[in-house]
């Protein structure tokens, strides 16, 4: 994971301390950027987490896991993992052979034993994903645009009027 600047704190095992912000589960584009090319995968399946709170966090140092329906075995975030204040990480648990996307499965964030977020996805299309409507909100939708690693509640530019082309 790439490094994060600042002094990292240790989150809470509170649920609210960090969300699951948004998941794809179906690609059919490439969104691990280390390929290259026009090749996907289904381990290009990736989750976003998303930190809330104004001080970046040592999530390895927390013991904090991904647990996910139907899998064998729960998804360890790598040593060094960080998430910056404000800020977004996105996963690829799929490379673990303990993960394979299903159609709908439920996903849950753990802190210790602790179940700090989860989320019931439903079926998803291609390169659809399963996102919060804001950042941290407790509304979800499934977009045809996702947003990895960016905020959700990001507005939309307004598209200018037409210009002339009117009769008279």
């Amino acid at each position: 994971p790439p490094p994060v600047p600042g002094t990292l704190g240790n989150p809470s095992a509170t649920p609210g301390t960090l969300f699951i912000n948004e998941i794809l589960l179906v690609p059919h584009s490439v969104w691990n950027c280390s390929e290259t090319g026009g090749y996907f995968s289904t381990r290009d399946a990736w989750i976003e987490i998303y930190n809330p709170q104004n001080q970046p966090l040592n999530l390895y140092a927390a013991h904090t896991f991904i647990t996910m329906s139907g899998s064998s075995g729960n998804y360890y975030l790598p040593f060094g993992t960080a998430i910056a204040a404000y800020g977004f990480l996105v996963l690829f648990p799929f490379y673990s052979p303990n993960f394979r996307p299903g159609s709908s499965m439920t996903f849950q964030l753990v802190i210790g034993t602790t179940v700090i977020d989860q989320v019931v996805v439903p079926t998803l299309g291609p390169d659809q994903s399963y996102g919060r409507t804001t950042d941290g909100s407790p509304n979800w939708q499934i977009t045809s645009s996702p947003t990895i690693d960016a905020s959700n509640g990001t507005a939309q530019p307004t598209p200018p009027p037409s210009q002339g082309g009117g009769t008279g």
